[in-house]
């Protein structure tokens, strides 16, 4: 139970990170100021 929390959260964190980084990359190429 313990170790699938843990994978749970890292699942979750990676997930998080990607769309961050997913937004990141469009605001780039879509948002130039």
């Amino acid at each position: 139970m313990h170790a699938a929390l843990i994978l749970k959260n890292y699942y979750m964190s990676d997930m998080a990170s990607q769309v961050i980084i997913c937004d990141y990359l469009l605001s780039v190429v879509f948002g130039r100021c």
